[in-house]
């Protein structure tokens, strides 16, 4: 009796490790990979979205009377900030891009509140206030600064020969073409070789 005991415990020992063997083995299984619809679906969660660009803005306006502002400086150069600016004015206006001028502006309009009284630069910069209040068809404010500019004795000829053309074209969009006749005359008189002769008129500006 003792002798089957003997044999018959190894066999239990080993039936009992092999099953416990298997059972640890498939504990183990690795789970299922991803289909590639899965991983396609990851992909889509990762990927950034792209930022919204806002267009720039433009003028919406419809404009009764329309001024270009194709008179610009016969200076090579009058002083490197305020030649940049004027230069991004003219770009803008080209580009109609309204925040631009307006940023444009307030530099010329600082301009020309810092230059000393009789400074050809302040003059220069007075010039392309007006411009910025043409553009934007407030023509009673452009008669004034342009008119101020006109009958100041220590303007320069380069900014009275612009200014007598441009305040003649004022008064055509505000409907005095009698004083506009009377400017255009007083530009010839005074400057009979100008370049700007060809716009010196009523018909130069857009009903």
């Amino acid at each position: 009796m003792k002798l089957a005991f003997v044999l018959i415990l190894p066999l239990l020992v080993l039936l009992i490790s092999c099953s416990s063997v298997r059972t640890k083995t498939s504990a183990r299984k690795p789970p299922p990979p991803k289909t590639e619809i899965a991983k396609k679906a990851d992909k889509k969660t990762q990927t950034p979205t792209k930022p919204i660009t806002k267009p720039k803005s433009r003028f919406t306006d419809t404009t009764k009377v329309v001024i270009k502002t194709n008179i610009r400086t016969t200076h090579v150069s009058i002083n490197s900030q305020l030649d940049t600016a004027i230069v991004n004015f003219e770009n803008a206006s080209e580009e109609q891009d309204l925040e631009k001028l307006d940023q444009t502006c307030l530099e010329i309009k600082s301009f020309a509140e810092t230059f000393a009284e009789g400074d050809s630069l302040k003059f220069e910069a007075m010039f392309y206030k007006s411009e910025c209040l043409i553009i934007k068809q407030d023509f009673e404010d452009a008669e004034k600064v342009l008119s101020g500019i006109a009958k100041d004795k220590l303007i320069p000829n380069s900014v009275l020969e612009r200014t007598l053309v441009r305040l003649g074209q004022v008064y055509c969009a505000l409907d005095r073409k009698k004083d506009a006749q009377a400017m255009f005359s007083k530009f010839r008189k005074q400057f009979p070789n100008s370049i700007y002769e060809e716009i010196a008129n009523c018909e130069a500006i857009h009903q």
